[in-house]
């Protein structure tokens, strides 16, 4: 009796996943966040001269306001949303 090889030339067969060695999977996952934080840096350097502005909370657990101003480049921190707004404001209309 002969064996069907055609049946086997159509699939190929590989190791799986888990016998790959976990260093390789380690540094394939290190390069992937590596790469993704350079995508992230190469947009806020390239990005527009636009105010950015996030909601943090200071070491005492108090929400804060923190404005990175591009143009020139310092940023700000605030205690109220409020308090943005009227920077905002000053900024623009002074």
């Amino acid at each position: 009796m002969k064996a069907n090889t055609s049946y086997l030339n159509h699939y190929s067969v590989s190791a799986p996943e888990s016998t790959q060695p976990v260093k390789g999977r380690e540094q394939s996952a290190f390069a992937e966040i590596l790469s993704r934080i350079a995508e992230r840096l190469a947009s806020a350097f390239l990005s527009s001269s636009e105010l950015r502005i996030q909601q943090i909370r200071s070491r005492t657990g108090e929400v804060q306001w923190e404005v990175y101003d591009p143009m020139t480049e310092q940023v700000h921190v605030f205690a109220s949303e409020a308090e943005v707004r009227c920077w905002i404001e000053q900024r623009y209309y002074q």
